[in-house]
């Protein structure tokens, strides 16, 4: 997962509960997770991303690091199929408030 990717769970994640709950919780499935820090050519591909399909900023960086690694994306929000089958997708159920 993206660096920048951690800081929505966070704040997604803190909507719901509180940010220590949500930290906490994060704390626990970080030994699961790989948190990947974000260059300036990171940077730079997830801005041509944005500038082409018009996602959001965080979204960019998750497609970015999926289409770099080769890797599927894992993820509830349609707006991904924008990039077609240059990324892989595993989609999950929409979860409703």
């Amino acid at each position: 997962m993206s660096a920048v990717n951690l800081t929505e769970v966070l704040y997604v994640c803190a909507r719901y509960s509180s940010v220590d709950e949500a930290t906490r919780a994060i704390r626990k499935v970080s030994s699961l997770v790989e948190f990947v820090p974000v260059s300036t050519n990171d940077c730079l591909a997830a801005a041509e991303l944005r500038l082409k399909y018009k996602l959001g900023l965080a979204d960019c960086f998750a497609a970015e690091l999926s289409i770099r690694l080769g890797a599927a994306l894992v993820t509830a929000d349609p707006e991904f199929a924008r990039l077609g089958r240059q990324l892989k997708l595993l989609t999950l159920p929409r979860h409703s408030s």
